[in-house]
């Protein structure tokens, strides 16, 4: 797994849509999200697979489309969705980052 981690406006969806071309991996990413990818991929010239929503990805719905690995948009704002409650803190173990 590798872990993304930049302020706004750093190539941070460019990076996921490479990644998704390259390896087949499905974007996972907020519902008014997954019109944007497909644009930006399009016009990069790259064939990705849909988008899901965090709800699809959620509720378990990708298994009958094939995904096989995922490319998460975002977790924060996953984690957000999944949660009415705040959350204080995440802990990522460091042997879980690459660079």
């Amino acid at each position: 797994m590798k872990i993304i981690i930049d302020g706004r406006t750093n190539s941070k969806t460019l990076t996921m849509i490479k990644t998704s071309a390259e390896s087949g991996a499905t974007i996972v990413c907020a519902h008014s999200a997954e019109n944007y990818y497909l644009a930006i991929a399009a016009d990069m010239r790259l064939e990705i697979p849909k988008p899901i929503s965090y709800a699809e990805f959620i509720g378990g719905n990708y298994r009958k489309r094939g995904v096989t690995s995922v490319c998460i948009d975002n977790v924060s704002s996953l984690l957000n969705y999944m949660t009415k409650v705040p959350i204080e803190i995440v802990m990522v173990n460091e042997n879980l980052i690459e660079n």
